[in-house]
């Protein structure tokens, strides 16, 4: 007998509705669900020269010092997502450069270049490789 149900949102399909079976848990492992998704959507990792990102991870960007280039996970899956956010408001001077890494950036086979002050991107990989990342 089904516990309840869940709209899900989807970046490929409309939304639908999918049955929960089995919906058992303890006080702990909600606490520890809870601190999962907090410290997911909380967490950032300073990073202040070249190298490949990680999938699902939230860089602040300090590229005070020089311009360097962000390359973007090579084998992405739908739903992940890497997200920047300039911390010095250097992107104007000094560009960070995000390669595809072999994926579409909104379609393009070119990289993406962080250039506005203060910018916060997010890239979400659609699982398309027409469309590739989808910019927000």
């Amino acid at each position: 007998m089904p516990y309840g149900s869940l709209k899900v949102d989807s970046l490929v399909t409309d939304t639908q509705t999918i049955t929960i079976d089995d919906l058992s848990t303890t006080a702990a492992t909600n606490t520890q669900i809870a601190s999962q998704i907090a410290t997911r959507e909380t967490a950032w990792t300073v990073v202040n020269s070249a190298q490949t990102v990680a999938a699902n991870t939230r860089y602040l960007v300090d590229c005070s010092a020089a311009s360097f280039t962000l390359t973007l996970p090579a084998s992405p899956t739908v739903g992940q997502f890497v997200e920047f956010a300039d911390q010095k408001q250097c992107f104007a001077t000094y560009n960070v450069t995000v390669a595809r890494n072999g994926s579409k950036i909104i379609g393009a086979a070119a990289d993406l270049v962080l250039n506005v002050n203060n910018a916060v991107v997010r890239l979400i990989y659609s699982g398309d490789a027409t469309q590739g990342w989808i910019v927000k």
